[in-house]
């Protein structure tokens, strides 16, 4: 079977993308990682990709670590981040808003 995971920057987007995921790919496994402290540090530093760019990273390569085969990040605000992560991992990453 193959797994999705999404790394999600807030819990509102979870219920979503499972029922998304289940509709559209069916025999995917999911896996979720949230981490709702990006935004709310994002507004107070003034957008600073730089500043939660290692822990975006971090998380692709735990995704790959648990067995994901793609992983979907699902923040546009962090989607100038993907092509870091891509290079931090031998599987695909794909932006929310591709």
């Amino acid at each position: 079977m193959t797994k999705l995971a999404i790394i999600h920057t807030t819990p509102a987007t979870i219920d979503t993308m499972k029922t998304l995921a289940a509709e559209i790919l069916p025999s995917h496994e999911l896996v979720n990682f949230v981490d709702d402290s990006i935004l709310p540090q994002l507004g107070q530093n003034g957008g600073n990709l730089a500043d939660v760019e290692e822990r975006m990273i971090h998380y692709a390569r735990f995704a790959e670590q648990v067995g994901a085969d793609v992983i979907l990040e699902a923040c546009s605000s962090v989607g100038e981040l993907v092509s870091k992560m891509r290079s931090a991992v031998s599987i695909p990453v794909v932006r929310i808003d591709e």
